[in-house]
């Protein structure tokens, strides 16, 4: 499979996106919960009670006491519409926001697993890389150590050609069990991203050129674009703006609330001056509360909301600088890489060139097989260097295009423009 298809497959088993998933679905409820303040209310209340009176009253040769027993009850329903009620309204509005914070903080999530999903997928492909140099670089050694030894059978050789090249074989060797380790963890942290199965990747070929060139756009522009496109800075903005709404809210603790109000109650026996009595009664009307002190509160609320907004903007700005810095150090990673990558290249090509000149000089009679094992392990070690320098510069530019992704589809836009990126040719 490609990139774009090991993150479509990874995705179900990221327990963080799930996590945040189920977070959303729960930062969807907070507007549903605040508008139900502002709609109507409707409540029914009834009780049945067993009574024991016992009463005294003045009589004509003293006080007379009488016990009465008796069934008493009332239902009362009550319905009640808000009508100016702006700590609800206030209310209503910073959930709204909240939603959006919830909504965000889960696109938030798909560029960062975006960017896990790249790093053990160009890992793989690094390792394999590594094992086959390594590979080649043993098979030349043994080679080179089966010629010492005939040389020295046949009288041509010496003995210390034959330890040092088999010292360069042992640390080849060495090299190897190494890259073959390495190969095998990238190769199970792949697995763990794919709930345990294991996968074969496509083949690839490291081809910085294809992402990167002259028609890029520069580091402000990439920035802009990471700005706008940031689910990080959606989700703080949203905080910050459900943070003003909330000051809002505390202001109106100082404000008088209207309810419409409608009632119709029944009762019998319940009052105890008049056992045996029934009453209907319905109510229609306004309620007005007007708050006049409450300690303080209301004020110590309001400082509070103002700090915390306070708060949430300056959060939202360091948010902003520090996407800066990320992509600063992205662009310059690409950038710098691709510079180290132009000089390993060419010393790629002189070390290839060293070792078929110390295999000519050898056959001249100037060079030993020393010489030549030496040149083989430059070589193998500046073609490591150049494959990890390609590596670097295909996962910077990757993280720097998933900072200007903004939701799943972007991030799976930017894998698949990778994949046709480093696609091998065939």
């Amino acid at each position: 499979m490609g990139l774009a298809e090991l993150f479509r497959q990874a995705r179900p088993q990221e327990a963080r996106l799930q996590a945040a998933e189920a977070a959303w679905r729960a930062g969807q409820e907070q507007v549903p919960q605040a508008l139900s303040q502002l709609r109507p209310q409707v409540t029914l209340t009834a009780a049945r009670l067993k009574n024991d009176l016992e009463s005294t009253n003045p009589g004509f040769l003293g006080p007379v006491t009488s016990r009465d027993r008796y069934m008493s009850e009332n239902q009362t329903l009550t319905l009640r519409q808000p009508l100016y009620r702006p700590a609800q309204w206030a209310a209503l509005k910073a959930a709204r926001h909240g939603e959006q914070a919830a909504r965000a903080q889960l696109e938030a999530e798909f560029p960062a697993f975006g960017a896990k999903v790249g790093s053990a997928y160009f890992e793989v492909v690094l390792a394999e890389g590594q094992v086959r140099f390594a590979g080649e670089l043993v098979k030349a050694l043994e080679l080179q150590l089966a010629a010492a030894r005939r040389s020295f059978e046949a009288g041509a050789g010496t003995r210390t050609d034959i330890d040092e090249v088999q010292a360069q074989l042992d640390s080849a060797l060495a090299d190897q069990v190494e890259a073959v380790q390495a190969r095998a963890s990238a190769a199970q942290q792949l697995q763990v991203l794919l709930g345990g199965r294991s996968a074969q990747l496509e083949p690839v070929r490291l081809r910085p050129e294809a992402v990167w060139g002259k028609a890029d756009e520069p580091l402000a522009a990439w920035q802009a674009r990471a700005r706008q496109a940031s689910a990080e800075i959606r989700m703080l903005q949203a905080q910050a703006d459900a943070a003003r709404e909330d000051i809002a809210k505390a202001e109106a603790g100082h404000k008088p609330t209207l309810d419409l109000l409608l009632q119709r109650s029944r009762s019998g026996s319940e009052n105890v001056t008049r056992i045996d009595s029934r009453f209907d009664n319905t109510s229609f009307g306004l309620q007005l509360n007007v708050p006049i002190y409450s300690g303080g509160a209301v004020s110590s609320q309001v400082r509070q909301a103002v700090a915390e907004a306070e708060r949430a903007n300056h959060l939202l700005q360091v948010a902003r600088d520090e996407l800066d810095s990320r992509v600063r150090q992205e662009h310059r990673g690409v950038i710098e890489s691709l510079a180290r990558l132009r000089a390993l290249e060419q010393a790629v090509a002189s070390a290839s060139t060293a070792l078929r000149s110390a295999e000519r000089s050898f056959d001249a009679g100037v060079r030993s097989r020393v010489d030549i094992a030496l040149a083989a392990q430059r070589l193998a070690r500046q073609q490591r260097e150049l494959l990890q320098a390609s590596n670097n510069v295909l996962l910077s530019r990757l993280r720097l295009e998933l900072l200007t992704a903004g939701d799943e589809p972007q991030v799976e836009a930017a894998m698949r423009w990778m994949d046709q990126a480093v696609r091998l040719e065939r």
